[in-house]
């Protein structure tokens, strides 16, 4: 089912792609007419390729421009831009990352602003005024629990139901004390609930784990009834399994992937018209129907059944990356759960 409802959606999205939204703005025909000619774009992936890759796919069929990816950690993104930039030898036009890793890189001044774009209307008041870096999508943490080991109408609905006593040592977690999901959603509910609520959470004794990806499926064995924080997008590739996503009714923790233009790009243009495409309703929509969030609120249609519910929950908030150092110092003496 989740193959032909991908393959529903490609077809319908790619049909919409390969049209390029009239623009009344010649001084963006230019910008289009530039990129076209510079005919190529490098971007430089820390996380988050199996969202990008479709986009840039789009965007090939739509300009003719080819799209080439340099993945890798971001830590190791970061030091390549750095070393790139002080010798002058830039490779690199397009950085596609999380906010944690971009707020330093604005800060060093890595980054060039885009400029106007025609599509940055579209963006919720949420996520507008970050220039020079252009969200993507969001990336929402919530719960997840085996349907097998908590009933139905018995999950957790709220964040502080995980305080109770029947759930002592049966919380698997990510680990806050090192960045990623655990990290950004833990202080989202730090900047919410105060240090009070995770001084309560560790002494619930919650097992941590670094490996999201193996932390899912131990919640689908049984090892654990609930998991946090759960990226919801990551449902869709746990059909048929005695789990479920569900988001408190204070609403779900999120980051955002960013895109950003990197000072001495050898294309910049494609670079412009590149951040504007992600901005489009065909791409928001197709991060809305695989569970990433859209920045613009634009409504995906035929969303599978499994994000329905997930799809109109709230924003509780998510990692301001000037806390990142204080956050990971406090998680530190928190949990001290191994």
């Amino acid at each position: 089912m989740k193959r032909l409802i991908d393959l529903v959606c490609a077809s319908v999205l790619m049909a919409c792609a390969l049209v390029a939204p009239a623009h009344a703005d010649p001084a963006w025909d230019q910008v289009i007419a530039d990129a076209k000619r510079e005919g190529k774009l490098v971007i430089y992936v820390g996380g988050g390729e199996n969202a990008l890759k479709p986009v840039s796919e789009r965007f090939e069929q739509r300009y003719g421009i080819t799209v080439t990816h340099l993945s890798g950690r971001a830590s190791e993104i970061r030091e390549r831009i750095r070393t790139e930039q002080s010798t002058g030898r830039i490779g690199g036009d397009l950085t596609w990352t999380g906010a944690s890793t971009a707020a330093p890189q604005i800060a060093e001044g890595v980054f060039q602003s885009p400029g106007a774009l025609p599509n940055q209307q579209k963006l919720t008041p949420l996520f507008r005024g970050l220039d020079p870096v252009v969200p993507a999508f969001v990336n929402r943490f919530a719960m997840l629990v085996n349907t097998s080991l908590v009933p139905p109408g018995e999950e957790p609905k709220s964040w502080f139901d995980l305080l109770a006593p029947k759930w002592v040592g049966k919380i698997l977690s990510d680990d806050p004390r090192a960045a990623g999901g655990g990290l950004a959603a833990f202080a989202a509910l730090s900047n919410v609930f105060g240090r009070e609520f995770h001084e309560k959470l560790a002494a619930q004794k919650p097992v941590l784990s670094r490996d999201f990806l193996v932390s899912q499926r131990r919640i689908a064995a049984g090892e654990f009834p609930i998991y946090i924080p759960f990226s919801v997008a990551n449902i869709i590739d746990l059909p048929g399994l005695p789990v479920k996503p569900v988001v408190p009714q204070e609403g779900a923790a999120y980051s955002t992937s960013m895109t950003a233009i990197l000072k001495g790009a050898r294309n910049p243009n494609a670079a412009r018209l590149f951040l504007d495409f992600v901005l489009e309703d065909v791409n928001q929509a197709f991060f809305e129907n695989h569970g990433w969030g859209t920045v613009t609120g634009v409504v995906a249609p035929d969303l599978p059944k499994a994000l329905q519910p997930i799809a109109s929950s709230k924003l509780l908030g998510t990692l301001d990356p000037k806390q990142q150092p204080n956050m990971l110092k406090m998680f530190t003496e928190i949990y001290q759960t191994p």
